[in-house]
């Protein structure tokens, strides 16, 4: 275990979910978890922006398939839809059929961003927030559409993203490179549990009862991203990434995988999400130095 205190970039770095395979973070209750398969899951997707805003929100405390949902706004904000991701936005999104786990427990998350349009168009600029407390879904969902949020509630989100001291901002040019944003672990008892039975519902009526569920039972953090208006179509490729603890049913391929995988360093996972947490929005630039973690397959 390394001495010192340990960086807020090697925190991120040992958090982000790309590259881990099946070596989970360090524990501080790793004899408590029992034995489960280490699942390393990607989902991605596509975003376009023209003449207005796009809102994503991905929450990998969600305990089912839909993790990631996106909506678009019109007018002044009049008509905030639910343009997607149903399919394979979410990283779980593949855990259906024989593959299905019975419960799911995030260990590491992220989001990675890039735009993809012709040079002479890139427009416009996003704004991040990574959030450690949860929204009230009890009043954001449209009665009459399942899964369209109602404009009050989206104007609220739009609020805070324009105004938040906590949100960043980052031109498309900027992001013509990939950029990563990591999870941070947000209430210790959710975090360290498997929460409630996997969901396997796959619906726009769905959206509410999973989002909803973040309000009692956040484990990691979720990222908001408000895509800006362009006067040109701008394209932007989104790779969402969880590590999770899964278990599946006994007396199937799965379940017999079933292992005590984590490591118990209680010391080591306290600093690292001390240090993660003092990033505002959880980027972490992918092309960046080494940490001497590495080499321990930490980070």
């Amino acid at each position: 275990m390394p001495a010192g205190p340990i960086t807020t970039h090697a925190a991120l770095k040992i958090l982000s979910p790309w590259g881990k395979g099946t070596n989970p973070p360090p524990s501080s209750m790793a004899a408590s978890m029992g034995n489960f398969v280490c699942q390393s899951l990607i989902g991605r997707t596509t975003v376009t922006t023209a003449g207005n805003e796009r809102l994503m929100i991905f929450q990998p405390s969600i305990r089912g398939r839909l993790q990631l949902g996106v909506w678009g706004v019109t007018g002044a904000l009049s008509s905030p839809t639910f343009t997607g991701t149903i399919d394979n936005g979410s990283p779980t999104y593949r855990l259906i059929g024989a593959d299905q786990p019975t419960q799911i427990r995030p260990l590491r998350a992220g989001i990675r961003l890039r735009n993809t349009s012709r040079a002479d168009v890139v427009q416009g600029s996003i704004k991040v927030a990574n959030l450690c407390v949860p929204f009230d879904w009890t009043s954001a969902w449209d009665a009459g559409t399942p899964g369209d949020l109602t404009s009050t509630f989206m104007n609220a989100l739009v609020l805070m993203m324009n105004t938040s001291s906590a949100v960043r901002e980052y031109t498309a040019h900027e992001c013509i490179h990939q950029r990563e944003w990591v999870c941070k672990p947000a209430t210790r008892a959710s975090y360290e549990s498997y929460g409630g039975t996997f969901n396997n519902e796959n619906s726009t009526g769905a959206l509410a009862s999973e989002f909803g569920g973040t309000a009692s039972d956040m484990a990691m953090s979720c990222l908001v991203v408000m895509f800006s208006t362009t006067v040109d179509e701008n394209s932007w490729d989104v790779s969402t990434a969880l590590q999770c603890a899964s278990r599946f049913p006994a007396n199937t391929l799965l379940g017999d995988q079933h292992k005590n995988h984590l490591r118990q360093e209680e010391t080591l996972a306290n600093k690292v999400h001390d240090a993660a947490g003092k990033s505002p929005d959880g980027h972490v630039p992918i092309a960046g130095s080494t940490h001497s973690l590495d080499s321990q397959g930490y980070a």
